[in-house]
């Protein structure tokens, strides 16, 4: 078992639906999983995923908010095409985006 961490508006919808994980993507070592739905939060745009294989899992190590500022430097990965990389056959390599921290607040938080 495995758990993944996405943004809520990329599985809006899917509840019921099955939710493909695509590890490696554009690699020999590409394999595809599939995930539930374990909590969502629209508030943060962010969805937690469940994925259970027989094969090992990479584990990412979690760190702290400790140090963390505004205009601190943040990279993050994904898919450029989104929903629609993902009725291919083939999907495509994955892309890099580079930005900072900025200050946000969600209301009652």
């Amino acid at each position: 078992m495995g758990l993944f961490l996405t943004n809520e508006h990329v599985v809006r919808g899917a509840e019921k639906a099955e939710i493909k994980l695509v590890l490696d993507s554009g690699l020999r070592t590409q394999r595809i999983l599939s995930a539930s739905i374990v909590r969502v939060d629209k508030d943060f745009d962010l969805a937690l995923l469940r994925a259970t294989t027989k094969d090992p899992l990479p584990a990412l190590k979690l760190g702290t908010n400790e140090g963390i500022t505004e205009l601190v430097d943040v990279v993050a990965f994904g898919f450029p095409l989104g929903a629609a990389a993902a009725d291919k056959k083939e999907y495509p390599p994955i892309s890099v985006n580079a930005g900072s921290v900025g200050i946000a607040t969600a209301q009652g938080r």
